[in-house]
């Protein structure tokens, strides 16, 4: 064997260098990877919300029913429903549940939606995630516009 010709390889050293290295990494890294997590969650949320929101006022204007939106707190769901007759509310479609470590903070009331597109008055849907330190409002206008502040 040619004694000028070495085989590359790493060392137990330099592999050990790099371990700590990834190490270190994982463990400044992983606190900020779970805020964002959460903030991120919440913001789908009320994405989410949102959405179904526009869906019940499209679906008032295009059925020419109210709609509305009820939320069960304890739950941490909503359900699209549709008036059948005055003060009768039936479900339409699937309810839809929060993210984990997202609940509700307050809902003033469940938004109705009136076949021109406008609303009962103004509500506003808060979450707030698990630590308590972010929330975001979904307000439903009189006018039916939504927003997410």
């Amino acid at each position: 064997m040619n004694p000028s010709c070495r085989e590359s390889a790493f060392t137990t050293n330099e592999l050990l260098v790099v371990l700590i290295i990834v190490g270190l990494l994982a463990v400044f890294t992983t606190p900020s990877l779970s805020r964002w997590l959460s903030h991120f969650n919440l913001n789908s949320a009320a994405r989410d919300i949102a959405s179904e929101l526009q869906l019940a006022r499209l679906k008032a204007i295009a059925q020419n029913t109210p709609f509305r939106i009820s939320f069960d707190t304890q739950n941490k769901s909503y359900q699209v429903e549709r008036e059948v007759s005055p003060g009768t509310w039936e479900r339409v479609g699937t309810a839809n549940t929060l993210p984990l470590r997202v609940h509700f903070r307050q809902v003033t009331a469940a938004p109705v939606f009136h076949p021109n597109g406008t609303a009962t008055g103004r509500t506003a849907i808060t979450l707030q995630d698990a630590q308590g330190t972010h929330t975001i409002s979904i307000i439903v206008s009189p006018t039916g516009y939504i927003r997410i502040e």
